[in-house]
């Protein structure tokens, strides 16, 4: 997350907190070494540009060798953000301009500047043509991004014109959001609009304010996080997944650690990008993650299960990867939500 004042948070440690950080900083250092230098080494596509779509367990590009939309715009992005905040060399430029040229050239529709989900390893076929939401928060995630990083206006250009074109083609006016009925095989059945799309929209569009101020998507993002904080937040506590067009929940009533742990530091960083932390955002923040923090934590093995019924034990116990990495931070934001070191500690054990 950028910046680090917070209005309002904690911002000081204590001699016991400063010890218990100063002792995982270094371990998450070199955990984040090794995966960047695993995938710089082992992920790109050096005939075709972009990152190989599959490799096996040893690192060996393997089939299927189609190459997708959220994958390389993720990578588009961690490329991007590791040249700022740890590597700046020319590899880790030269391979996020690869990547880009590759998203660009290769899988951008150029009648309206969105992303197709699939396409063949060189980007000569389309594989799959859907233009999912969830798809295209990451293309626009990605491209701000880099284009913000790397001052290359032409990007932070293209995220724009993909925002706009989301825009208007699923805005929803009434109810506020977007419109999912067009995410072929992609919702839940009866399910309109999910809290996965949006949250990972609301996620998109931080970072594109952050790369041009842009107004449209200021209004954008605070009605994203209005929705999430009063729409997709639970009077018990969690996020639902999915939702009718109106927020009506959709299919029974389930916790999903990760996201809810996801989602509440998100909101803090959309609070950031907006300038203004209100009360009822940070309280939302403060609610979901804490709930998610306390039901899901593994206190035998540290970590978090998948999900469980809200306020009650959880019901699905597998470790999965992208549950653990968000919990990190998390975690961070709900200590400097409350102060209370016991985050800190689950962040430790995670």
């Amino acid at each position: 997350m950028r910046g680090s004042h917070l209005p309002g948070l904690t911002s000081e440690l204590d001699g016991g907190s400063s010890e218990l950080v100063q002792s995982f900083l270094p371990r998450l250092g070199r955990m984040a070494k090794e995966l960047v230098d695993f995938w710089t080494t082992r992920g790109p596509d050096p005939v075709h540009g972009g990152f190989h779509g599959f490799l096996d367990r040893r690192g060996e590009p393997a089939s299927p060798t189609d190459k997708g939309v959220i994958q390389q715009a993720r990578h588009l992005w961690s490329l991007s953000t590791w040249h700022e905040r740890r590597e700046p060399t020319a590899c880790i430029r030269g391979l996020a301009d690869s990547t880009y040229q590759f998203l660009v050239d290769r899988m951008c529709d150029p009648a309206d500047g969105e992303f197709y989900y699939k396409v063949t390893r060189d980007g000569s076929s389309v594989v799959d043509s859907k233009k999912l939401l969830y798809a295209q928060a990451f293309a626009i995630y990605g491209l701000c991004t880099y284009g913000r990083v790397f001052a290359q206006r032409e990007a932070v250009g293209r995220a724009l014109r993909c925002f706009a074109s989301v825009d208007a083609r699923a805005h929803d006016r009434a109810h506020r959001g977007y419109d999912q009925r067009d995410d072929i095989d992609w919702l839940a059945p009866g399910a309109q609009k999910d809290t996965n799309t949006h949250i990972h929209l609301l996620e998109a569009f931080t970072a594109l304010l952050d790369a041009c101020g842009d107004e449209r998507v200021r209004t954008r993002l605070g009605e994203l996080v209005d929705v999430c904080v009063h729409k997709l937040l639970q009077p018990q506590g969690y996020v639902h997944a999915d939702f009718e067009l109106d927020y009506t929940p959709v299919g029974r009533p389930l916790t999903s650690y990760g996201h809810d742990l996801e989602t509440a530091w998100l909101l803090v960083d959309a609070c950031r990008a907006l300038g203004a932390y209100p009360k009822d955002v940070l309280d939302g923040a403060h609610a979901m993650g804490q709930h998610s923090a306390e039901r899901g934590f593994d206190r035998d093995r540290g970590g978090f299960f998948y999900a469980g019924p809200p306020g009650q034990p959880p019901v699905q116990f597998d470790k999965v990867w992208w549950v653990q990495f968000e919990a990190l931070p998390g975690l961070w934001w709900l200590y400097r939500l409350t102060g209370d070191k016991v985050h800190l500690t689950r962040l430790d054990q995670t």
